[in-house]
């Protein structure tokens, strides 16, 4: 699909480990006509039909992205093997994503991706007769949102009875405790996850935003739960930090961040800490159904 053309992609593991450059000559792998899959998410829709002409739209859930890239491998022949067995170790990793990058120097944006077919290629030749290898790769992503950058803000507990910020010194703060509101701008289309970090000593450490809470109790010195969303599953996780299961140290009624796109207030409550020490993390990406 000619579209794809100005988008560079790169195909690209996760933990840093390797990566390949989807583009033209000088690169690792050409586009070729035929690509789909990267400009928008399938849709699931519901409708209700009843006697009469037509029906009700009850609603549209977005799916998991199926994509198609149409690949073309030059080089001589033992640059071609050596580009598909990089090719089939990144394909076959649990850490397989695709990158794309933006115009305007603007952040990538990076889909997890989990490989079905396409890996055996087939040696051919182009229009000049140059030898290349002729890869279609099926793959498709758990999600159907485009993952931008990473954002993130920090809250430490000040070494001094003062509230986190001086632009926020009004706020009755009593020994080791206080309370802060933040407006936190959510960019990108869909809600984001949030990933929470929490670090002691604390007697209670509380994050809540539009009805939704996250009550963490009784840390102690040095002692830190993380909340983590995993792209690639849709699942939640929370650990301590020695990466033990610590689902059992959320409050009853906890539920995970997610919060929409635009302003949020989310308030923070941290009581029993020691200044200095405790603190709160919260990080986000934002969600986008196109890639440009």
């Amino acid at each position: 699909m000619a579209s794809y053309d100005d988008i560079p992609l790169r195909l690209w593991l996760t933990d840093g480990r390797d990566t390949l450059t989807v583009g033209g000559p000088g690169d690792d792998m050409w586009h070729v006509a035929g690509s789909t899959g990267l400009l928008g998410a399938p849709r699931s829709v519901r409708w209700s039909e009843g006697a009469a002409d037509g029906g009700k739209w009850l609603g549209t859930r977005a799916k998991t992205r199926p994509i198609l890239l149409k690949l073309a491998i030059h080089g001589t022949l033992a640059r071609q093997r050596e580009t598909i067995e990089r090719l089939r170790a990144i394909c076959l990793s649990e850490d397989f994503a695709i990158k794309a990058g933006r115009k305007g120097g603007r952040p990538d944006r990076w889909l997890p991706v989990v490989y079905e077919s396409g890996l055996e290629g087939a040696y051919s030749a182009d229009a000049a007769n140059t030898a290349l290898t002729a890869i279609d790769l099926a793959m498709t992503s758990p999600t159907p949102w485009w993952v931008g950058e990473e954002r993130s803000i920090s809250w430490l507990m000040p070494t001094s009875n003062t509230a986190f910020l001086t632009r926020l010194s009004s706020l009755p703060v009593g020994a080791g405790s206080a309370t802060r509101s933040q407006t936190i701008t959510i960019g990108g289309e869909r809600p984001a996850p949030v990933c929470v970090a929490v670090s002691g000593p604390a007697t209670r450490i509380g994050i809540a935003c539009d009805g939704m809470s996250l009550t963490v109790s009784d840390l102690g010195g040095g002692e830190q739960i993380a909340v983590v969303y995993d792209w690639r599953d849709g699942s939640w996780s929370v650990a301590d930090q020695s990466g033990a299961d610590a689902y059992a140290r959320l409050d009853a009624g906890s539920r995970m961040p997610v919060l929409d796109p635009g302003d949020n207030t989310v308030t923070i409550v941290m009581e029993g800490t020691t200044g200095g020490s405790s603190g709160v993390r919260l990080r986000w990406n934002e969600l986008t159904e196109g890639v440009r």
